[in-house]
């Protein structure tokens, strides 16, 4: 049976793994402080600040998926007179082991993360992917979301948001 909940603090550096292993498979590369500096102090980023959330997804005691948010800490121009970290929750590391994707364990944690975020009064929920993911943008349109920006960058960026009622 598939439960969904928070990490216990001893369960922190297998979620850890868990995530860099799926970085390391399905993207090709390995930790970047830049890119990854929320994953070296998961506990700091997610379990500690009241308005953040790490969940994980485990079956038979092993994790099958991970989702996180935080308030929103980017940068991007493009959204700086309209995100900000009081009315913006950002998603973060979805992750699904692959031979158990496309089983609706995903779509559960996101539900998760959306009741979470309308609990703490957030307006918009904001992410972004890439066009190189497959059916990464397809799996967020069915989830409410709709595009923003899509960039032609280096990383194909897919920017997304979802308003909540």
């Amino acid at each position: 049976m598939m439960i969904i909940r928070r990490p216990r603090l001893k369960e922190i550096p297998e979620v850890k793994a868990f995530i860099l292993g799926i970085i390391k498979n399905d993207f090709g590369y390995d930790f970047n402080p830049e890119w990854h500096w929320d994953i070296s102090d998961l506990v700091k980023t997610y379990l500690t600040d009241t308005r953040s959330v790490l969940l994980i997804a485990t079956e038979e005691n092993s994790i099958i998926g991970t989702i996180a948010a935080r308030p929103y800490d980017k940068n991007y121009p493009e959204f700086k007179d309209k995100y900000n970290k009081l009315n913006t929750l950002g998603i973060w590391r979805h992750y699904i082991k692959k031979e158990k994707r496309n089983q609706g364990i995903g779509k559960k944690m996101y539900a998760e993360v959306e009741k979470f975020a309308k609990e703490k009064e957030f307006r918009f929920i904001y992410l972004h992917t890439q066009k190189t993911i497959p059916g990464s943008k397809e799996y967020w349109l069915k989830r409410g979301f709709h595009i923003t920006i899509e960039k032609d960058d280096e990383w194909q960026t897919v920017h997304a948001e979802k308003i909540l009622d």
